[in-house]
């Protein structure tokens, strides 16, 4: 084993042989009088998994009851090593919103997601057979790259939370996953309105080829169908609107009408399910006591399939690995969010890591009974939580139910139509679609993250929803660097106060160029895409102070210390985090050596201050603090305001002192000190800081 990826192995162990299963945590201390709360809760998130299940499965590619697989044994394996106590996982995904973003409301308005069914669809889709020819939709091969995809993106997850990597979806942008999301609805809705017009259409790999398709195809769609699932899509966005905008009155009024109002609210929460029977029962008497029909279900299979370990070929694995990693990156994010939203208002804790390692092995076990990739939903954990979930128990109910329902009812799925599937994710998907988030971003200034939102939304929509992901986050990269590689000058005069503060004036006053030394300051992380503009902005200060120095040695008196004159440029490293590129070190080094030869006959060197001790072991390990000279590091601004004259002086003395003996050699770093503090109370600060968001005309260095 190479050296390289033993500190990965060792990380893996260690968390797994730290790893405890939360079950053993909370089921020891159960409180019994939870047990019919829990129990209540469990049963009205199975009443809305039956529903969604099934039409995600399709939105996927796969037959309908791998919905309700995906719903069962992974929740109940879930249950196990959850964290969270209200979260319920399935085979949908919530709003990709960092957790600071998500609220009560957007639980509303934007409802469950199908990002998961999609990016599995997606990834599936774009494989082929051993003929070239694409996957077919439900056929046994797309049904087993699901399930093999499942699998590795089960065992990234576990991996990832077993080396604490869960930290690794802080890198999404806020604007990205935004304008993901918006993009993602929109193919979403599309895909779906085939079922709702009653068409039956091959799955187009790209949006635009699915709106030809559908405009090609007008002429054949199914009125009835379309009457199905535009009603049925009315009635839920009306209900949804209705519980979005009622609040249910105190409990403590117990009138008749007020009790009514406060069961309907409760009731609301199972409209999913009575649009499905209401539709069901509608259909049925259409095929059976007319000469219209219109696309349904048909045959569901009964229980639950037995377990069977999925087939894997490392040539499928290799081809799926992508996809299996944007998936698990994607998925846990969203669940974290939800989990970290119901925790904090719970007041409880929730561990990245645990809940990382909970999804995937949720979705490990759940593919060995047919279950595809498994997500966790706001939707379903805000009627868990509303339903008064106090524990993971809540969520063993739900999957003991899904397991009942299909040992015995799924027969009464036959006539349900697909209008209604259709419906049930264009309601879920359709408030998703948050262009105001990107009109509000340009009106507001925020012109670089409306650029983002609008590249990923354009990208996913016309190339797809993986290359819509990593065209957002190339965008966003973009942006970043553009905004921090391009800086601007501004000049303060940095004058030490009694206690150690320091105040800043400006404008400058008219004699600053008189000081010995100027302090660079950088407002923003030194990395390589600003090394060469931090490079340049030092080498311009130290021609000013050098020209500076040139004209006091020119005027002073023969003989005087001033003829040989001494300057540094101090650069101030507070902002530079405790990490440098091997590249920025290097500079450091670089720039040192410019400045003696550039400064001649003077002499310059070079300071730092405010560095982080990381960044000078780093440094130390290339000899630059060496070659510095520890006398010209300070800890902080005001030990370079108190001391940076002093030392010059003391350099300086030294220098004169060799040349009057005779030695006549050049400054050295790290010269030791003596003399008499200088009487310099002012110095020159040049900061580099970064240009506004919303200053398009900031001039680069």
């Amino acid at each position: 084993m190479s050296c390289g990826c033993a500190p990965l192995v060792r990380a893996a162990l260690g968390g797994a042989l730290s790893y405890r299963p939360p079950l053993a945590t909370w089921i020891l201390s159960y409180d019994r009088s939870l047990l019919i709360k829990d129990l209540s809760a469990g049963f009205a998130v199975f009443v809305l998994l039956i529903p969604q299940g099934l039409a995600y499965a399709l939105l996927g590619g796969l037959p309908p009851i791998y919905g309700l697989y995906a719903a069962g044994v992974p929740l109940l394996v879930y249950t196990v090593f959850a964290t969270s106590r209200q979260l319920a996982i399935g085979d949908v995904l919530p709003v990709l919103l960092p957790p600071n973003l998500v609220t009560s409301s957007t639980s509303t308005l934007a409802g469950p997601m199908a990002i998961a069914s999609l990016l599995s669809g997606s990834v599936v889709g774009a494989l082929r057979n051993d003929d070239g020819s694409l996957l077919k939709e439900e056929s046994a091969d797309w049904v087993e790259a699901s399930i093999a995809l499942a699998v590795l993106t089960g065992a990234l997850l576990v991996l990832l939370g077993l080396l604490g990597a869960h930290r690794l979806t802080r890198g999404l942008s806020g604007s990205v996953l935004s304008g993901f999301t918006t993009g993602v609805a929109c193919v979403i809705f599309l895909s779906q309105l085939p079922k709702l017009l009653g068409l039956s259409l091959e799955r187009r790999p790209y949006s635009h080829q699915t709106l030809v398709d559908i405009c090609l195809n007008l002429p054949d769609l199914n009125v009835l169908a379309l009457l199905v699932g535009l009603s049925t899509a009315a009635a839920l966005q009306a209900v949804k609107v209705w519980r979005q905008r009622y609040v249910p009155p105190a409990t403590g009024d117990r009138t008749r009408w007020t009790m009514a109002r406060r069961y309907l609210h409760a009731s609301s929460r199972f409209s999913l399910l009575a649009a499905g029977l209401v539709t069901t029962v509608l259909s049925w008497a259409v095929h059976n006591y007319s000469q219209h029909s219109m696309p349904i279900i048909g045959s569901v299979p009964r229980g639950l399939p037995s377990p069977q370990l999925p087939p894997l070929s490392l040539s499928l694995l290799v081809q799926l690995l992508p996809g299996a990693f944007m998936l698990a990156v994607i998925t846990f994010a969203g669940n974290w969010a939800v989990a970290k939203k119901f925790a904090e208002k719970n007041n409880y804790t929730v561990e990245g890591g645990a809940e990382m390692m909970a999804y995937g092995i949720a979705n490990m076990v759940g593919s060995v009974f047919h279950s595809y990739v498994v997500a966790g939903g706001f939707a379903r954990s805000a009627v868990n939580a509303e339903g008064g979930a106090q524990t993971p128990l809540a969520g063993f109910m739900s999957g003991m139910c899904m397991l009942i329902a299909l040992q015995f009812f799924t027969s009464i799925f036959y006539y349900l139509p697909l209008a209604t599937l259709g419906a049930i994710i264009v309601v879920s998907v359709v408030t998703m679609m948050d262009f105001r988030r990107i009109l509000f971003a340009y009106q507001k200034g925020f012109r670089r993250d409306c650029l983002v939102m609008l590249g990923t939304v354009l990208c996913t929509f016309f190339a797809g929803v993986t290359m819509g992901l990593l065209c957002g986050v190339a965008l966003s990269v973009a942006v970043l660097l553009l905004s921090t590689s391009s800086t601007e000058f501004s000049s303060q005069c940095c004058v030490p106060l009694a206690g150690g503060d320091v105040e800043f004036a400006d404008p400058t006053p008219p004699d600053h160029h008189e000081k010995s030394f100027h302090i660079v300051h950088m407002s923003t992380l030194l990395y390589f895409g600003n090394l060469e503009v931090f490079k340049e902005a030092v080498r311009a200060e130290a021609r000013t102070l050098a020209q500076v120095l040139r004209n006091r040695a020119t005027n002073a008196a023969p003989g005087c210390a001033e003829k040989h004159e001494l300057g540094a440029v101090v650069v101030d490293a507070s902002c530079w985090g405790h990490y440098l590129e091997l590249p920025c070190a290097a500079a450091i080094e670089e720039l040192r050596q410019d400045l003696l030869v550039a400064a001649a006959p003077v002499t310059l060197t070079l300071g730092m201050v405010n560095c982080h001790p990381e960044v000078l072991k780093l440094l130390a390990a290339i000899g630059t603090v060496e070659s510095i000279g520890t006398d010209m590091i300070y800890s902080s601004t005001e030990d370079c305001l108190r001391n940076c004259e002093l030392r010059l002086r003391s350099r300086l003395q030294d220098k004169v002192s060799e040349g009057a003996a005779g030695g006549g050699t050049s400054l050295s770093g790290g010269d030791s000190l003596s003399g008499t503090p200088g009487t310099s109370n002012e110095v020159f600060y040049m900061s580099i800081e970064s240009p506004r968001l919303d200053d398009a005309d900031s001039v680069a260095i």
